[in-house]
């Protein structure tokens, strides 16, 4: 059975994913800059490779279900995974090829702090109020750090 009832993180996630859509919306030059990316998106060459990544994942999850590896208990983290991980890692794709040691450093940052906070933070879901300020600190901290791997004279 298809579980895809959304929890507390998960409705502040959407909550404030939401208000910043709306507040990019309300800027004009968002706006206009929003009609190319639609377009980009739309193009023969990335909904073919998007629609290549999705048939794959579910063959993955079919063959997984019969196996009894995956069931629909899993569709809504698998959606997750999808939309966040699988077409981000698609997306950067080329750097696989340009860049020396790429699977090794996309393993670490998977092994890093910030994986082991997620997972320590998904063992309670707290209440949506409590989730709302907790994800904006951490996105807070977040941006903080990707901002300083940007400057070289920032990085550790």
């Amino acid at each position: 059975m298809l579980d895809l009832t959304p929890n507390n993180r998960e409705v502040a996630a959407l909550i404030l994913l939401g208000a910043s859509a709306l507040f990019a919306l309300s800027k004009r030059d968002v706006r206009s800059a929003l009609l190319g990316v639609l377009r980009a998106l739309l193009r023969w060459r990335l909904c073919f490779s998007l629609a290549g990544l999705a048939a794959w994942t579910a063959l993955l999850a079919w063959l997984g279900s019969r196996v009894g590896l995956w069931d629909g208990g899993l569709a809504k983290e698998t959606l997750i995974w999808f939309v966040t991980s699988a077409v981000v890692l698609l997306f950067n794709r080329g750097d696989a090829s340009a860049k020396p040691r790429y699977f090794r450093s996309r393993l670490l940052a998977v092994l890093s702090i910030a994986v082991v906070l997620e997972v320590l933070l998904d063992l309670y879901v707290f209440s949506i109020p409590i989730e709302l300020v907790l994800q904006l600190v951490l996105g807070a901290a977040a941006l903080l750090a990707a901002t300083a791997d940007l400057n070289p004279e920032h990085r550790r």
